[in-house]
């Protein structure tokens, strides 16, 4: 395995505790693919197979109803992966996955996977914390989707994502994914002019602003609670 190929591994979650001399005797196992934007990565059938990490760009995970409404189910951005459930207990996730924007994924068979959690204790625990993290995620979304009131699903959204990528700036904590407003309409089950409606008063009244890389900003504000309902 060439350095590049190593550099590229190293970012991967799952893989941040092991040596570069760790990494380098696992690598064969790991095959590197690229998607462009929008590309289906995989459909349901396969999401029992392969497990998937991204390295470059981000991906998400959708479920399209009868009607044809998408409802997206997560996203994963560089260092994430997914898979793992289905490559634990051999079933079938009801959900699609495709690149949002051209992405780097690395992707390991159901064999290969269970080789690595077999031989390298590491990648186990590491497993078992992102794991643990999908768990809580998944767990918040449900209570958000039990929400009736539109703006309490957009605050629960917001403040999730700024937990897990926001930055803290000199304007208040920035979202580190860029967020249009049908992309937060279909994490949250909303349409789109609910959500437009909802982050313009946010907006006017200064609980919010949208920086010049068009990233969603929460101020001090957002926080306390009765600004954002």
């Amino acid at each position: 395995m060439d350095t590049k190929k190593l550099s590229l591994l190293r970012k991967l979650e799952m893989f941040s505790t092991l040596t570069d001399e760790e990494l380098f005797e696992l690598g064969h196992k790991v095959n590197l693919r690229n998607y462009t934007k929008n590309k289906l990565i995989l459909d349901e059938s396969d999401t029992n197979q392969y497990m998937y990490g991204v390295i470059e760009g981000e991906v998400k995970a959708y479920r399209v109803s009868e009607d044809g409404r998408e409802t997206l189910l997560a996203l994963r951005g560089e260092g994430k992966s997914f898979g793992e459930l289905s490559m634990i207990d051999g079933k079938t996730a009801p959900a699609a996955v495709a690149a949002t924007e051209d992405s780097v994924v690395a992707v390991i068979s159901k064999d290969d996977f269970r080789e690595l959690i077999q031989g390298h204790k590491k990648i186990t625990m590491k497993l078992l914390e992102i794991l643990c993290a999908q768990l809580r995620d998944s767990m918040t979304m449900q209570e958000l989707m039990n929400q009736k009131n539109a703006s309490e699903r957009i605050r629960m959204l917001l403040a999730a994502l700024a937990e897990e990528r926001g930055d803290t700036t000199s304007q208040g904590i920035s979202i580190g994914l860029k967020l249009t407003h049908q992309r937060i309409a279909d994490m949250t089950g909303l349409t789109r002019e609910s959500v437009t409606r909802t982050l313009d008063k946010w907006k006017k009244n200064g609980t919010i602003i949208v920086d010049s890389g068009k990233r969603i900003v929460l101020k001090d504000n957002f926080f306390a609670g009765s600004s954002v309902l």
